[in-house]
């Protein structure tokens, strides 16, 4: 009886992590955590196709195979990889400090929110080992218990050897029967775009440390700031931390900085992704080196159009601001500031940087471009009369040739159909040609 109600709660907790909509390339990153915290200083991710013929590509777009996660950390032990599918376990010790993973459920919660099957093999000082879990399996025979044995000489040489491009150490994430990837033609090219955007934006601040590449080749990190080439840069703000949740006296702090980037950047790979708008602005909240979301406003203001080319980045260390600063979600894409004092000071900052920089740089920045537009209104102006002058053939202008004009300039060319504008054009040389 005990053991059957144990075996249902599982399954309900792996359905659990199936539903917690965890966006496919966040899920990858959340899988590549693990490596990093592994010691780890490459991070490759592959997106494999299936083989199709010509006509079912047209028909169907491209398919994915499985996806497939590596890195070159220190691998695990027999005893680790038994621990690293099941729920709430990493089989070793974590350091909060600097450590990216958080609750220990990566690996299994977001595999599993792409896909049926995760399999694992890694290669550690004490040897080449496998484990594996697939949904539909646990839903026949739903024990938490995962097979673990050594890697066989054939998958030494097929999936060790090259995917850890025949490194000492070293992890391989396989995941298969993709069938939680949104139905769509271009998946395959949406999840690219999108891995590489979360990864270049999510390990930024670890770019000194790591290397990663997405289909071989390297992912060009992105600074949320723009530090190097935005219209504003403020100071580094800091927030001292000085108690913990008993009251006793800790030594933390939290970094504020902003930015207000420009409205175009030759640098953006990914304009959709990085160029200011209102699903852009905002803050990016870093911890422990690895930005877990970006464009949040933390209902500090409403987004509209003067905030679209601003930027915050919140920084800090897990160990002591986790739960009693920050609420991170499961996913590890989302997160709350919860500490009354600490949003204060933030919104303080905020705010005032909105007052001084951000609005008056966007009414400067339209009043520039009413500017512009004005002196490229009276440019097309003064193009346009010597154009229309040159092809209805008439040099010397007079009464009846500055009527055309401005009859010309006048019209909505957004209404004009062809039969009008040829009516035009005929009653204009008519009268042009009476009036030589």
């Amino acid at each position: 009886m005990e053991e059957n109600l144990f075996q249902t709660d599982y399954m309900n907790i792996l359905k659990v992590f199936r539903s917690l909509n965890t966006k496919p390339s966040d899920a990858l990153r959340d899988i590549a955590d693990n490596g990093y915290d592994a010691g780890a200083t490459e991070l490759r991710v592959y997106l494999e196709e299936k083989k199709l013929t010509t006509e079912q590509r047209r028909n169907n777009g491209k398919q994915l195979e499985r996806i497939v996660i590596s890195d070159n950390g220190r691998g695990m032990t027999e005893y680790e990889i038994l621990k690293s599918l099941v729920p709430a376990e990493t089989g070793r010790d974590r350091n909060l400090a600097n450590d990216l993973g958080y609750f220990g459920i990566g690996l299994i919660s977001s595999g599993l929110s792409v896909g049926n099957v995760i399999q694992v093999y890694t290669r550690s000082a004490s040897g080449c080992f496998y484990s594996y879990i697939d949904y539909r399996e646990k839903q026949v025979n739903p024990t938490p218990v995962n097979l673990v044995r050594q890697c066989t000489v054939e998958e030494i040489h097929k999936v060790l050897n090259p995917y850890l491009r025949r490194g000492s150490t070293g992890t391989v994430v396989i995941l298969s029967d993709l069938c939680r990837l949104p139905a769509s033609r271009n998946v395959v090219d949406d999840l690219r775009k999108q891995t590489e955007v979360a990864f270049a934006r999510g390990y930024y601040s670890l770019k000194d440390k790591l290397s990663v590449y997405v289909n071989g080749n390297p992912v060009r990190f992105y600074d949320p700031l723009e530090k190097a080439n935005s219209s504003h840069l403020s100071p580094v703000y800091v927030i001292p931390v000085t108690k913990d949740k008993e009251g006793n006296k800790i030594d933390e702090s939290i970094t504020v900085q902003f930015s207000v980037i420009k409205s175009r950047n030759a640098k953006r790979i990914y304009p959709k992704y990085q160029n200011p708008s209102l699903a852009t602005q905002g803050f990016s909240v870093i911890r422990n080196g690895r930005e877990l979301c970006w464009a949040q406003n933390f209902d500090m203001w409403a987004p509209t159009p003067p905030k679209n080319a601003f930027r915050g980045i919140i920084t800090y260390e897990a160990k002591q601001l986790d739960e009693l600063i920050f609420d991170v979600d499961v996913n590890k894409s989302s997160i709350k500031i919860i500490n009354k004092e600490i949003y204060a000071k933030i919104d303080a900052l905020r705010h005032k940087y909105f007052s001084e920089e951000v609005e008056p740089r966007y009414q400067n920045q339209r009043a520039t471009n009413a500017v512009n537009r004005e002196e490229k209104k009276n440019t097309v102006s003064i193009s346009s009369q010597r154009t229309i002058q040159t092809t209805l053939k008439f040099e010397n202008p007079n009464k009846e040739s500055n009527l055309v004009v401005d009859e010309i300039k006048s019209i909505d060319l957004d209404e004009l159909t062809f039969k009008d504008a040829f009516t035009k054009i005929e009653q204009w040389q008519s009268l042009l040609k009476t009036s030589n």
